[in-house]
């Protein structure tokens, strides 16, 4: 089987086990804020994927106030991020529940801070979710032909370690 018929079984096999509808669902679970992190410069995804790790676990330390491991996985910043455009301008949407009780003024400032260290020149959208179809949004790309799940889906709760 040659590489186009193998991408065409996979977006078949997507379809029809209705993939998109499962992470819409799970997506569902984290309503409280909308995340969008992106790169100024276009990086490997492995690379992106690396930075939004290095900055889920720095956030955490941040608004946990002590090591993050220490804390059980429902009091831990948890959501689900999934890049677009991951071969010319990489970034993500999120559907985040932070850790902590920051105001969003609060993580905003957090957020960028941490963003601007890590991606220089990257920009951060934190805004409360109020859209009720944003799952939907955010999984848009999963309609197209070539989107790959299994490297376009961050599960923040797999960024969590010891």
């Amino acid at each position: 089987m040659g590489k186009w018929e193998d991408e065409a079984e996979i977006y078949r096999f997507m379809r029809q086990a209705k993939i998109r509808d499962l992470y819409m669902a799970y997506a569902d679970q984290f309503p409280e804020y909308f995340l969008t992190l992106a790169s100024k410069h276009n990086m490997p995804t492995f690379e992106f994927v690396r930075l939004v790790s290095e900055f889920h676990h720095q956030l955490d330390r941040k608004l946990l106030r002590r090591p993050p491991h220490l804390k059980p996985l429902d009091q831990r910043t948890n959501g689900i991020m999934f890049l677009e455009q991951i071969k010319t301008h990489i970034h993500g949407h999120a559907m985040v529940r932070f850790a902590g009780r920051e105001t969003t003024t609060t993580l905003r400032e957090h957020c960028a801070a941490i963003w601007t260290k890590l991606c220089p020149g990257g920009t951060i959208d934190l805004q409360e979710q109020k859209d009720e179809h944003l799952s939907g949004y955010l999984t848009k790309e999963m309609e197209a032909w070539g989107y790959d799940d299994l490297r376009q889906a961050i599960l923040f709760r797999d960024l969590i370690g010891g």
